[in-house]
């Protein structure tokens, strides 16, 4: 096995409660519950994917599948917690990539990309342009071009980071590195619309 790929884990936190769309990661996109486009992802980058849910619905789907799977012992939302809980979990490996579920629609070859860098945490963001107040100063640069102030919003699609970070739970360090995206790979699924929209881009994406 490749050496780089052998020190990572991709951590797919599948929960089975959502408040905004009910059963969320179990929802059917295209032909496969939401939460394994993730893991397919991870794959087909060559990295081992790790599910991490207290849903036994999704475990069973997992497991049957060959998927590792990790039973979420603390029953909140801390993707700190989560994450901690994976790489106690694993045991072996120094690295993580979290492929959050809500962001399906991924770039081929941009974790194999991210996972070359050098930097211990790197993410993927969208830049938004701000009009607006920004650090107590209006920003008003109306066109992209002029814009001189950026805002870099985490877009949910990835974040890496070390075994070391985990265990002091740790998700972002100020030295992060990140990774522009533009639509359509910044959609996140927090709402019902969202999905719908995300089925009309699935849809585009594997039927042409």
């Amino acid at each position: 096995m490749n050496t780089l790929l052998s020190d990572w884990i991709a951590i797919i936190p599948a929960k089975g409660h959502s408040d905004a769309v009910q059963c969320k990661n179990l929802q059917i996109l295209g032909d496969m519950p939401l939460f394994w486009h993730s893991v397919r992802y991870a794959r087909a980058e060559g990295v081992t994917p790790v599910v991490s849910t207290d849903d036994p619905v999704i475990k069973r789907y997992a497991l049957k599948r060959g998927c590792g799977v990790v039973d979420e012992r603390v029953d909140d939302s801390s993707q700190a917690n989560c994450v901690r809980q994976v790489m106690e979990a694993i045991g072996s490996v120094r690295r993580y990539v979290i492929l959050q579920p809500t962001s399906p629609i991924r770039r081929p070859g941009l974790l194999s990309e991210i996972m070359a860098m050098e930097a211990p945490c790197v993410y993927t963001a969208q830049r938004i342009k701000v009009v607006g107040y920004l650090d107590g100063e209006m920003a008003v640069q109306l066109r992209r071009q002029d814009a001189s102030r950026w805002l870099w919003q985490y877009d949910g699609a990835m974040l890496t980071g070390t075994r070391d970070m985990a265990q002091a739970g740790i998700l972002f360090t100020p030295d992060a590195v990140k990774v522009e995206q533009r639509a359509p790979y910044t959609l996140q699924i927090d709402s019902a619309h969202d999905f719908n929209l995300m089925r009309v881009l699935y849809d585009y994406f594997h039927c042409r």
